[in-house]
């Protein structure tokens, strides 16, 4: 996964969340309509958690890149 800052704990349960919310809504809506809101809420977590674990919606984007291309 694409660390923006690896000194920030996560919860691999909601990283998982997150990531697996993330990957419905791009498929969806595509990268530029998803709302990282959307992600969120799907993934039952705040939009804070989001920003705080991936930084913004195209650090997310890579991070499910970069789990797919290794995967």
């Amino acid at each position: 996964m694409l660390e923006l800052n690896p000194d920030i704990p996560k919860d691999p349960d909601k990283v998982d969340r997150i990531m697996k919310s993330a990957t419905r809504i791009f498929a969806k809506n595509g990268y530029l309509q998803a709302k990282t809101a959307d992600i969120a809420k799907d993934a039952e977590v705040s939009k804070g958690i989001v920003f705080r674990y991936f930084g913004d919606k195209g650090h997310l984007y890579l991070a499910l890149w970069n789990t797919f291309m290794s995967g």
